[in-house]
């Protein structure tokens, strides 16, 4: 392997190890989740050095953060993800995305069918939907390890494949919503937990839309609520089905 393909594969491999923490500290804390970030994520975070002392510290920050009793953190997570969605911090694409519920299922379609296109089905052990932020979080983490694995094995047309991927991805959703959620979660959350979380999900979706020149379809940042059903009461709403990438 030549000496930039092993660059590429470096930052891919950081990318993925960053996507990875961040899905797996928004998710509800169990304590096979906290094993996995300290023994298999924080070890490749820690290897890691940006061009960013600003983006270093949030992860530094945030690494830090785990050092909580699991109890707590469980509370805290209560707080700000209810059983019943929060209006103040929803944690689903189509949360933010106005139009009626049609529009919303077609908003999930299309992420799912990102997923479906690399060989990943919805359904698993996370019961998260497929727009979730954990969801779309753990997605781009798939494919920042599919490039690093595409650079060492498959050759360039599969590394390109990936990275038009995390492209149209992050133009097309990710990109377009987890800043202003991630800006939400800071203001929410009463716990330094989630604030340190908020703060490097905040930063590091502005660095990746910047280290791939992409510009968001759109941004948004607010809650959209659905509108008032019609006279046929078609309000019903949608996309309950229990979702995990998995590979």
């Amino acid at each position: 392997m030549s000496e930039d393909h092993e660059v590429e594969r470096t930052v891919a491999v950081g990318r993925a190890a960053i996507y990875s923490f961040l899905s797996r500290s928004l998710l509800f804390p169990t304590p096979e989740t906290r094993e996995t970030i300290r023994n298999q994520v924080v070890p490749v975070l820690e290897a890691l050095s940006s061009t960013s002392a600003e983006l270093d510290g949030l992860i530094a920050a945030a690494v830090c953060a785990h050092d909580v009793d699991l109890d707590e953190l469980r509370n805290a997570h209560g707080r700000i993800f209810t059983h019943i969605e929060n209006q103040d911090c929803p944690a689903h694409e189509s949360a933010y995305s106005p139009g009626d519920v049609f529009r919303r299922a077609d908003l999930m379609a299309d992420v799912a069918a990102f997923y479906r296109a690399h060989g990943l089905q919805v359904g698993g052990s996370w019961r998260e939907r497929v727009d979730h932020i954990t969801t779309e979080l753990d997605f781009m983490s798939f494919l920042g390890r599919k490039e690093a694995y595409a650079g060492e094995h498959l050759g360039g047309d599969e590394v390109e494949e990936c990275r038009r991927t995390q492209i149209h991805f992050l133009r097309d959703h990710l990109g377009c919503w987890a800043g202003g959620f991630a800006d939400r979660v800071q203001v929410v959350a009463d716990h330094p937990y989630f604030v340190a979380i908020g703060s490097l999900l905040s930063s590091w979706i502005e660095t990746d839309l910047a280290w791939f020149e992409v510009e968001p379809l759109s941004l948004r940042t607010e809650p959209q609520p659905l509108p008032p059903p019609d006279d046929h009461g078609c309000g019903a709403d949608i996309g309950d089905t229990p979702v995990e990438v998995r590979r």
